[in-house]
């Protein structure tokens, strides 16, 4: 019998608008986010995934998977064909924040809270941020004018009665999102 009670999928609700520069390969937008603390835990930090941030350096959990499977395309890729977010500016009207990212994956980061999130409790937000579209060489990428656009913006990892579930993005596996 387990006396854990399970909490309710938190489902953030996102409001984006993005557009999309096929001259310059980015997508600028704004991600206003509206989280709702459903869980019975008092919160003092938000993890969020940063996921296209996997191709901007050469040491990602990404780059290491391709490694293994003999793929040397984006380990060997010239700065100009990699990709990630960048021009984010976390901020919410309720409170002030921060984000720091993770010392062991920089495709996740945490939203520190100065006023923890109680249940019940809603906290908004937002943040621009361009994303610089990588050449293609796994889900998020472009060849040309074809795009692919997974994960192509920040957004709150789950969160349940066990913690936070934060993963790094890599090319093969299923994604764990509300």
């Amino acid at each position: 019998v387990s006396l854990v009670t399970p909490i309710l999928a938190q489902r953030p609700v996102y409001k984006i608008s993005a557009d999309l520069d096929t001259a310059n390969q980015t997508l600028t937008g704004i991600n206003d986010i509206a989280y709702t603390n459903l869980s019975h835990d008092i919160l003092d930090s938000i993890a969020i995934h940063l996921w296209p941030d996997a191709y901007k350096e050469k040491n990602t959990a990404l780059v290491k998977q391709k490694l293994n499977m003999g793929d040397l395309d984006l380990y060997r890729a010239r700065a100009e064909d990699r990709g990630g977010l960048y021009d984010m500016a976390f901020s919410s009207p309720e409170q002030n924040i921060e984000l720091i990212l993770s010392p062991e994956h920089i495709d996740i980061g945490w939203i520190l809270l100065s006023d923890p999130l109680q249940p019940e409790q809603t906290i908004h937000i937002t943040s621009p941020y361009t994303l610089k579209i990588p050449k293609s060489f796994s889900r998020i990428g472009h060849t040309g004018d074809a795009y692919q656009l997974a994960q192509w913006y920040p957004h709150i990892a789950v969160y349940d009665e066990q913690c936070w579930h934060t993963m790094a993005y890599l090319d093969i596996g299923e994604f764990f999102n509300d």
